[in-house]
């Protein structure tokens, strides 16, 4: 039987295990963009530890004007969480990687906002190129076609 009573006070959750145990790369930043805070997914997916990201902004780490920073910056103006597909991840000391962005703005903490990373799978990219050579497959067949009834 699956009791239905409400969590009470005594059973606690403990929102640090919860954040480290998140399976994908999560940051917080300031009002400045500097990183308050990395999850354990980020420092494996950055390859860089917390402590060395909580001395640095964003711009430091991806470029002045990135479409990260501009996500960013985009969430702490409205009240309303933003999401975006398909963004190109430029990060100094890595390979760009195509990624989908999810930020929100933390209303607790005036001027922070939640920045989720969820990288695309190598599948996905693949399947990507693959769409992309089938496209082209199928337009110069097209075109040969056509050169054919001309």
């Amino acid at each position: 039987m699956i009791s239905s009573a409400p969590l009470t006070v005594a059973k606690r959750v403990d929102f640090e295990s919860i954040w480290h145990a998140f399976p994908s790369p999560a940051m917080v930043f300031d009002q400045d963009n500097r990183f308050v805070a990395v999850n354990a997914a980020a420092e494996l997916f950055l390859s860089q530890s917390a402590y060395t990201l909580r001395r640095a902004t964003l711009a430091s780490q991806c470029g002045e004007g990135s479409r990260l920073e501009e996500i960013v910056n985009q969430a702490r103006k409205g009240p309303i969480s933003l999401s975006e597909y398909g963004v190109e991840f430029n990060w100094f000391g890595r390979e760009p990687a195509l990624v989908d962005l999810q930020a929100a703005q933390l209303f607790d903490a005036p001027g922070h906002v939640l920045l989720i990373i969820q990288p695309r799978s190598v599948a996905q990219s693949m399947n990507r190129s693959l769409s992309s050579r089938n496209s082209a497959r199928s337009l110069s067949g097209l075109s040969a076609m056509l050169a054919h009834e001309i």
